[in-house]
């Protein structure tokens, strides 16, 4: 297996590797993009931030929801993300988010375009994020 560096690693070593992470996170899935690992450590040196992505949405409406023991994330950096990317959303004369206070857990903030919820638990897409995203769908689509 080639890396984005260039060299050949064996299989079992990246293998091995992979497990420790998952252990060590306590993730159920993983999805690894290869230009991820290069910027692994130099987080800081990305040539964008998430705020940006999610404002490229715009004026389509987009639902970022978090968990409080996520340990692959962080949910104050993914609120703030939709903090950010609420000025996207002005430009369309829609409010964004409307709320730069994180909600408590278990709460969402249903902005104009832009969703945030937080729930309890670990990294996973459960029946509580479908209800949440479900809910501000039909605000978005039938004005409810």
């Amino acid at each position: 297996i080639w890396n984005r560096r260039g060299r050949e690693n064996e299989v079992t070593k990246l293998v091995e590797r992979l497990r420790r992470q998952v252990t060590r996170i306590g993730a159920d899935i993983v999805i690894i993009d290869p230009i991820y690992k290069t910027y692994g450590d130099r987080e800081t040196e990305l040539p964008i931030d998430q705020h940006m992505l999610l404002a490229l949405v715009a004026p389509r409406a987009v639902a970022v929801g978090s968990a409080d023991h996520d340990r692959t994330a962080d949910p104050r950096g993914e609120f703030l993300s939709t903090v950010h990317a609420s000025p996207a959303w002005w430009l369309f004369g829609k409010r964004g988010l409307g709320n730069s206070e994180m909600p408590a857990i278990g709460s969402a903030v249903d902005g104009d375009g832009v969703h945030y919820h937080l729930r309890a638990g670990k990294h996973d897409l459960t029946l509580s994020d479908w209800e949440r995203y479900m809910d501000f769908a039909e605000k978005v689509f039938r004005g409810k």
